[in-house]
């Protein structure tokens, strides 16, 4: 028997969802800064973009996770983990490992994928590594009502980053 799926109440979740914007923003800061000190104090100088989610896409992935949900009959949706999100954008390939590191040592990091990591070196396409690291709890204690728990940092280097703005503009949004 499979799990019924309803549209969320749009209207409803976006009210709150702007109550936690602040916040986002806030703890999104922190970490940035966090992250910042910690890189540039082991000698990497990379560029650090951060962004919340707008809310669009948060919705549009919320019903599209919970449709997938419902196919594979899960009773919950999966997570949406890069409501707040990070890229740490570093010069050279060794860079990457330090940062890592980096990541491992200040945060509590709950999971790591290599993106593309299977393909030869030879072969050319997005390759990025994923990090889902903990919100610090001296930082959650700030905002009580702080409805996520985790930051999805993208460490790449520039010409990766490069690649990745390419493809996202030929290929992901041209599915849409």
């Amino acid at each position: 028997m499979a799990i019924s799926f309803a549209t969320p109440n749009k209207r409803e979740i976006e009210k709150k969802y702007e109550v936690q914007r602040l916040s986002y923003e806030d703890v999104l800061s922190a970490i940035e800064l966090r992250v910042k000190e910690a890189v540039e104090a082991c000698g990497v100088h990379p560029v650090i973009k951060f962004r919340v989610k707008t809310f669009s896409s948060y919705f549009s992935k919320l019903v599209r996770l919970m449709e997938r949900a419902a196919i594979e009959k899960r009773e919950e949706a999966y997570p949406i983990n890069d409501v707040l999100a990070m890229r740490v954008i570093c010069p050279f390939l060794e860079d990457l490992k330090a940062v890592e590191r980096v990541l491992n040592t200040c945060f509590k990091v709950r999971e790591i994928e290599r993106k593309g990591a299977d393909r030869p070196f030879s072969e050319f396409g997005y390759d990025s590594i994923h990090v889902l690291i903990e919100i610090p709890a001296e930082i959650k204690e700030r905002y009580p009502l702080l409805d996520v728990e985790i930051c999805e940092v993208q460490i790449r280097t520039i010409l990766q980053e490069a690649w990745a703005e390419v493809e996202h503009e030929l290929v992901y949004k041209a599915r849409f």
